[in-house]
């Protein structure tokens, strides 16, 4: 008796004895790429499965009424108040395809996308054998002494030493983003920074989910929103979205966790804070000034400090952060990309190198060393967003 699940990426039959994200599919449901978008409209927002009903997609399994105590508030306005779940009896694999209306494919190289759901887990004598996960891009179930095991890189296992209580039900948030995954039970995390089961091909296309096995399920939710925000949807300003050329919804999901924890009221004036300001701060991953209230942009001086050409084929950046007139140390939510030309009469600038995060010392500098071809005699280097 068990339940598990393995997050997969690429076209491929649902397996007994597992429960996944994976590509084939009687049913494609959206998963948006905003944040701000209303319910209930599965077309125009996150998908959101309640179960209070056998989808489509889970032919052939049952709901049933049950009661959970203990679990983490989803109070924003995609979870409501219902009964039934799924009841995975053993009998059947389902499976549940995912896509994007507006970009096709869900992919998760420049955006987190979260795949959170409400599961009781039964436990599982062996893990699933390697050629079930041929294209997986994560698994988990639960082992036989109660611990929480993952699937990760070069088809290794990784368990976590807590003991989970099988009586009891747990809310499992699975983050992915550009390779990497984290896995949390109750909000707390179990894994952290885990690379992908499989990395190729397809390494950040996200195409279904797929569970069997025994067990029970409710609140099958999959979207770039983080569901721990807890605040109403609303609560985050739609006039911030539509920053930065690389994607809004990255610095609207960022201030999402400012109101999620206290630190921005639902009602917080943004007259006093420019888009620019936002931005910068999003950039430097720094909280705003001001009070919950009344945001105001933080001081912050970030810049590239000097270029350094070693040899012809060697290019130093030196970078500097200070935030509050104060060197920061750590990493920001952004990279640093160095660009060149053959003459400075050249119209167009060339990318010289792919994009790096920098993450800065105590005195808030980070040196970082470039190849560039011999025949490139003037560079450039940009910050971009992520």
């Amino acid at each position: 008796m068990y339940t598990n699940s393995r997050f997969r990426g690429l076209l491929a039959a649902a397996v007994a004895a597992a429960c996944a994200l994976q590509g084939q599919a009687a049913l494609t449901n959206n998963v948006p790429w905003p944040w701000n978008v209303a319910p209930p409209n599965h077309a125009n927002g996150a998908y959101l499965e309640a179960f209070e009903l056998v989808p489509n997609w889970a032919a052939g399994l049952t709901t049933a009424a049950v009661s959970y105590a203990g679990m983490p508030a989803r109070s924003n306005i995609w979870f409501g108040t219902h009964t039934n779940v799924l009841v995975m009896d053993g009998s059947v694999a389902v499976t549940n395809a995912f896509t994007n209306n507006a970009f096709g494919n869900v992919t998760c190289s420049d955006k987190a996308v979260f795949v959170d759901m409400r599961v009781k887990f039964d436990a599982l004598s062996e893990p699933p054998a390697a050629a079930t996960l041929a294209d997986a891009k994560l698994a988990i179930f639960v082992n036989a002494a109660s611990n929480l095991v993952a699937a990760v890189y070069n088809q290794t296992w990784s368990t976590n030493p807590a003991t989970l209580d099988l009586a009891n039900w747990y809310q499992v948030t699975v983050k992915m983003k550009n390779g990497l995954f984290d896995v949390l039970t109750n909000d707390v995390p179990a894994f952290t920074n885990k690379t992908f089961y499989n990395v190729a091909p397809n390494q950040n296309v996200l195409k279904s989910l797929s569970l069997s096995g025994t067990g029970m399920l409710d609140d099958l939710y999959v979207s770039y929103g983080n569901p721990a925000y807890g605040a109403p949807m609303g609560a985050v300003p739609t006039t911030l979205s539509g920053y930065l050329g690389a994607g809004g919804e990255a610095v609207t999901n960022w201030l999402a966790s400012f109101f999620n924890d206290g630190r921005l009221s639902a009602t917080a004036n943004f007259s006093l804070v420019s888009s620019a300001q936002i931005d910068a701060a999003y950039l430097l991953d720094t909280q705003l000034a001001g009070t919950k209230d009344t945001p105001l942009p933080v001081p912050c001086d970030f810049g590239v400090a000097a270029i350094d050409m070693t040899s012809p084929t060697n290019v130093i950046v030196t970078c500097r952060l200070k935030v509050n007139g104060s060197a920061r140390s750590g990493t920001i939510n952004g990279k640093v990309q160095l660009w060149g030309k053959q003459e400075w009469r050249d119209a167009t600038w060339q990318v010289m190198s792919a994009a790096v995060a920098p993450v800065f010392g105590a005195d808030g500098m980070w040196t970082q060393g470039f190849d560039v071809t011999s025949d490139y005699k003037f560079f450039e280097a940009r910050i971009v967003a992520p």
